[in-house]
């Protein structure tokens, strides 16, 4: 597994939960992008971040692993981070590849004064994948600042192809907030890769938030 969130959340599981299962291995991951967007907003304040991660995958199919991201959620100046925790099983059957697991959001950084973070949050996920598409859902069970809104839903339709050497992909995603105040929006993706590099376009309509993004990412993974 990769956790390099080029995209989002939801294209990184869909693209690579269900691949690299034929034997046991311990992988490492490192990124550089331009606009950290997860689920088609903005982590970074429209800014730069870095990331990397460990995955751990068995012949089994199943795979635990973090992944690290600097995200500025309440204050550019706070030094916030994200830190992704997961664990699941990822298989094939026939013609189709499946995969279920659960993630935990950590955000380590509360300052005591005026930052103040309650982000954290947990959710299961499941995808599954058909020739070039994959459908994924993810549902949250555990939000840390707001407890009693904790059935937030998030679904996504994807499909990825290659031609000529030049990977394509596309998703569609929708967020469903169990808040009543909260925002559900719906957003999507175009993106173009080749070889480490990966240019990609997307938009959401959230107001005030609807406007194009371009992102420009690299990302390299490696094997101890």
């Amino acid at each position: 597994m990769s956790k390099l969130k080029v995209l989002s959340m939801s294209a990184a599981v869909a693209s690579v939960l269900a691949s690299g299962t034929a034997m046991a291995e311990l992988t490492g991951n490192i990124g550089v992008m331009s606009n950290y967007l997860w689920r088609g907003v903005t982590q970074t304040s429209d800014t730069a971040a870095v990331s990397g991660g460990l995955d751990y995958s068995h012949k089994s199919g199943a795979y635990a692993g973090t992944w690290v991201a600097e995200v500025s959620p309440l204050a550019a100046e706070s030094g916030q981070y994200e830190m992704d925790l997961y664990a699941g099983y990822a298989a094939e059957a026939g013609s189709i590849s499946y995969d279920v697991g659960v993630i935990k959001y950590v955000y380590p950084i509360d300052d005591g004064g005026t930052v103040q973070v309650d982000a954290d949050f947990a959710e299961l996920y499941a995808s599954v994948g058909f020739g070039p598409a994959t459908v994924y859902v993810a549902s949250t069970f555990a939000k840390e600042g707001d407890p009693q809104d904790e059935k937030d839903l998030y679904f996504s339709v994807s499909a990825d192809f290659e031609v000529s050497g030049l990977g394509m992909s596309a998703l569609y995603g929708d967020y469903d907030f169990d808040d009543p105040a909260g925002t559900d929006y719906s957003h999507y993706s175009l993106s173009l890769s080749k070889d480490d590099f990966t240019f990609a376009f997307e938009k959401n309509d959230i107001t005030g938030d609807d406007d194009m993004q371009f992102v420009a990412s690299w990302g390299k993974e490696f094997s101890f």
